[in-house]
């Protein structure tokens, strides 16, 4: 058998643990994805819930204007 370091051998057990417990990449993950979502994608949806009536009537008149300029 060939002799390793001890601290080759508690980087490999350091390795083979943490594969075997499941956690991978992205341990601790699902709480940045919660401050994401209340932080980021809530407030945006608020603003653009806001701001969609407004938006759509400027969208509408700005077509009126351009279809019925050429008429005018």
């Amino acid at each position: 058998m060939k002799r390793r370091t001890v601290k080759a051998l508690r980087v490999l057990g350091a390795g083979r643990g943490h594969r075997a417990c499941g956690t991978g990449a992205r341990g601790g993950a699902a709480t940045i994805d919660y401050v994401l979502v209340l932080c980021v994608v809530l407030p945006l949806a608020v603003i653009a819930v806001r701001i969609a009536p407004r938006l759509m009537l400027l969208v509408y008149e700005m077509f009126c204007v351009l279809v019925g300029w050429p008429l005018m």
